[in-house]
């Protein structure tokens, strides 16, 4: 099902659990304003309408990187179908660092890395794969 641009996010924000997809939609309609839900070729979206003067999508995306609803794929078509301009991954962050962050602050990765591909060894746990670095306007 082929869509015109204007009907494509700015923001497309994933989530992967329930309590994540709760939280987006609970703060939207906050709002007051209605979403709805569309679907395109392969993918669901919760189309927000506009916040802030850009059009707000979301997008579940199954659990880990992997697989066909990991995140990586979820997005992979998410950007073939929609083209968002950014995507904004919103979760827990495993949990870390539990003593210095707070749900609800913003983590901005300074690059993102699979946590699936690992070395398990006697010395500790290295990622491996590689490491995609987030664009340099998200630090300015």
């Amino acid at each position: 099902m082929s869509k015109s641009l204007s009907d494509k996010p700015d923001i497309l924000i994933v989530t992967v659990t329930d309590k994540e997809s709760t939280a987006v939609i609970n703060v939207f309609k906050e709002t007051g304003k209605k979403y709805q839900g569309k679907s395109f070729e392969e993918l669901f979206y919760f189309d927000f309408g506009k916040i802030g003067g850009a059009k707000v999508w979301m997008v579940r995306s199954g659990m880990g990187t992997d697989g066909t609803t990991g995140s990586s794929v979820t997005i992979q078509k998410a950007i073939k179908e929609v083209a968002p301009q950014v995507i904004i991954m919103v979760g827990i962050a495993f949990g870390i660092k539990q003593d210095e962050y707070r749900i609800g602050d913003v983590l901005v990765s300074k690059q993102i890395v699979s946590y699936e591909m690992q070395k398990i060894s006697t010395t500790g746990i290295k990622p491996r794969g590689d490491r995609m670095p987030a664009t340099a306007h998200l630090f300015l």
